[in-house]
């Protein structure tokens, strides 16, 4: 009984746990590994409660930011892989007995090479930080101003 309800509430913990826009971590998360002085590869995991249109963004963002952390603008998408994997696992109970599940995680890896001037083709890192970067990072928190009433 105690294990079930450990089972149950570590459960509960983790529901709604997709993966955050961040460095990588438990839950997943992206990094950009120098390969040469322009190219880059970037990595880009989900857990099972992230969708994979999330981990293509989060990609692409990455890539972006990376573009811009060295002066540049512009970059292509040499190589992209999808790396999702997919885990199984199985549940005891003694009513029903086994349940095994399928739970997929997405992933991505991009190859990006990093370009002095705009070519066709080529992605813009402004644009893509602007429009994606406004869709799936965590907006900052406005602090609330609490007046303090009149004595």
């Amino acid at each position: 009984m105690k294990k079930i309800m450990i089972t149950a509430i570590l459960a509960l913990s983790l529901a709604g746990c997709a993966t955050k826009y961040g460095e990588m971590g438990l839950l997943g998360g992206v990094q950009a590994q120098q390969i040469t002085s322009d190219t880059y590869r970037i990595i880009a995991r989900g857990n099972g409660y992230t969708n994979s249109t999330t981990v293509k963004d989060f990609s692409l963002l990455k890539a972006a930011e990376t573009t811009l952390s060295v002066g540049k603008r512009y970059f292509v998408v040499l190589e992209k892989q999808d790396t999702t994997g997919v885990e199984y696992n199985t549940t005891y109970n003694r009513y029903v007995g086994a349940t095994t599940s399928a739970i997929t995680k997405p992933a991505e890896d991009l190859t990006i090479k990093i370009l002095p001037a705009n070519v066709a083709g080529a992605y813009d890192a402004k644009e893509i930080s602007k429009y994606v970067g406004d869709r799936i990072k965590p907006k900052e928190e406005t602090p609330q101003v609490v007046e303090k009433p009149k004595t």
